[in-house]
């Protein structure tokens, strides 16, 4: 973790680059998703049967609670496939558990084999969270499209297996 960790800093004007690019006015890019504990791979059945793999980014900074950051999958297919609505879950207001190298058993309907053919490297770890809901509000592009005002979606993740609730 401590090699994604970098001094932030602003760069106005033409002040020189403290990373020594040389560029003027022009700050490195930074990963942050580099600086997660993991990223464990989720399974949601949709009601029309399909499913979807949804990636979690797990966050755990030394003195805070952990807490999870996901894209609402409901938010992103209602804008076409645009980034959702993105939700940070904590264990300060939510009981999470989270094991980087726990099994995941195989998702509903699915092999060993599948599992082990999807995700050769494993599926990121063993998350549950408990009751959540995704907290986007009053989007014009949204409620035009489908009339509502609140995102419906209300899910618990039990073993990286998303269930609505």
């Amino acid at each position: 973790m401590a090699d994604t960790l970098k001094e932030t800093f602003q760069v106005s004007g033409d002040a020189p680059d403290p990373a020594g690019t040389g560029m003027r006015g022009v700050s490195p890019g930074y990963d942050f998703t580099k600086s997660a504990i993991g990223h464990p791979m989720l399974h949601y059945a949709l009601p029309n049967g399909k499913e979807l793999i949804v990636e979690a980014d797990v966050y755990h900074i030394p003195g805070e609670a952990p807490y999870v950051l996901l894209e609402c999958p409901i938010c992103m297919m209602a804008k076409g496939g645009k980034t959702g609505t993105s939700l940070k879950i904590s264990a300060d207001n939510k009981k999470l558990s989270y094991e980087k190298d726990g099994r995941v058993p195989p998702f509903p309907g699915w092999s060993e084999k599948q599992m082990k053919h999807c995700f050769p490297s494993g599926a990121g770890g063993l998350l549950s969270v408990e009751e959540f809901a995704c907290s986007w509000e009053v989007e014009p592009e949204l409620r035009r499209h489908f009339g509502f005002a609140v995102c419906p979606w209300r899910v618990v993740i039990e073993n990286n297996v998303i269930k609505d609730v």
